[in-house]
């Protein structure tokens, strides 16, 4: 059910005090539309309190999302070798330590027979060394074959350890591999949990030591880096608040503080990048890579405002529309009813409201489609009789 009256002022040929008349009778009235639930969901339209939104007090800045070093990840491999399988696709969510593919070559089979051989020489020194050391003991002149033996030794276990280490590194078990567990295929493990960015590998192909075979992203710790006008950055220091908004949400502001402040100039820009972090219960929802227009609060100042799409104009008047429920007729509706304003500050697509008269504050209002409202009432304005 729709039903309206109009938004009134003087119309040409009336004189100030017919039009005054005319609003007078008009406001005896009851000047709003009716929507049912469901076409105010159909509409999109949202319903709120007043904002209260920082206006002035500010510094403007701009810039994006990013994640530190420590939550991006290039994988690539230790040895060339050829992929035996691919275990994930492009954007999965993967944990840490998740298999992502695995290798084969017979260079990862043979590093095993290295290591297994090398061990048992090491075995053979340590029993070499003992014997030559119980030698010595019992007879003068034996002291430089210990000597010979024990530099031996020192160096097998510097090449035991090597090996050990490298098959830790192509996340073979050395112990496995001394118990003639021998490894067929070498698995790539993820070393942070994220989503994997890309994939730039294929079943069979060889790789090449030292080419990225997988990107991991974890965007779970996102921060901000924006740029600042020199003018600027000596308003700015660790700890500041800042208020930032990103592309695709523009009405909706997260809260971030500022951990650390550059000192290296951009010479082009004229700008000092520096970087602010989230706080954790506001990082859903946020990429890296997203737009980020960012306030950092200086001497902030609260306004009441609203999205500029819950701002009419009429008759050279501003207006926003007051919201209601009520019952009608057994069935739950909208009452949405106009209230002159003055605006104040713009701030992006946000706009100071000024009252003319006192709100409380769990009185709501439209928060969009106000020029959709106001041609409902315009509909209800040209069938009415002044």
């Amino acid at each position: 059910m729709m039903c309206a009256v109009g938004i009134m002022g003087c119309r040409p040929g009336e004189s100030e005090s017919q039009g005054m008349q005319d609003e007078h009778h008009d406001d005896e009235h009851l000047e709003e539309v009716h929507l049912s639930q469901q076409q105010v969901e159909a509409l999109g339209l949202r319903v709120d309190t007043l904002a209260r939104r920082v206006m002035e007090g500010f510094i403007e800045a701009k810039g994006e999302l990013t994640v530190t070093p420590q939550n991006e990840a290039m994988i690539s491999n230790l040895i060339g070798a050829n992929i035996h399988s691919v275990e994930v696709i492009e954007e999965e969510e993967v944990k840490k330590g998740q298999v992502l593919a695995y290798l084969y070559h017979p260079d990862l089979i043979q590093l095993q027979v290295d290591f297994a051989e090398a061990n048992q020489q090491l075995e053979f020194l340590q029993k070499e060394f003992n014997r030559q050391s119980t030698l010595a003991k019992e007879s003068v002149g034996a002291g430089k074959e210990v000597q010979r033996v024990e530099a031996d030794l020192n160096t097998q276990r510097v090449r035991v350890a090597g090996f050990k280490s490298k098959l830790r590194q192509l996340n073979m078990d050395p112990e496995q591999v001394l118990s003639g567990n021998l490894y067929e295929r070498s698995p790539v493990l993820a070393p942070i949990p994220g989503i994997i960015q890309t994939v730039n590998i294929r079943q069979g192909l060889y790789v090449p030591p030292g080419d990225v075979l997988f990107e991991v992203l974890n965007d779970d710790h996102v921060h901000i880096h924006l740029q600042v006008f020199e003018s600027d950055i000596v308003n700015i220091r660790n700890g500041q608040e800042v208020l930032f908004s990103v592309h695709g949400q523009p009405n909706i502001e997260f809260e971030a503080h500022i951990i650390s402040v550059g000192n290296q100039l951009e010479q082009a820009s004229k700008t000092i990048g520096i970087h602010a972090e989230p706080y954790h219960d506001e990082e859903e929802g946020l990429v890296s890579g997203m737009y980020v227009k960012a306030k950092i609060l200086t001497n902030p100042k609260t306004a009441f405002a609203l999205p500029k799409e819950a701002v009419v104009m009429e008759n050279e008047r501003h207006y926003i529309f007051q919201a209601e429920q009520a019952m009608d007729g057994g069935v739950l509706e909208w009452h949405f009813k106009p209230v002159e304003i003055s605006i104040g500050r713009s701030d992006g697509n946000w706009v100071e409201v000024l009252l003319h008269t006192e709100v409380i504050n769990s009185q709501q209002f439209a928060w969009n489609s106000a020029y959709y409202l106001l041609a409902e009432m315009n509909k209800g304005d040209a069938g009415h009789d002044h």
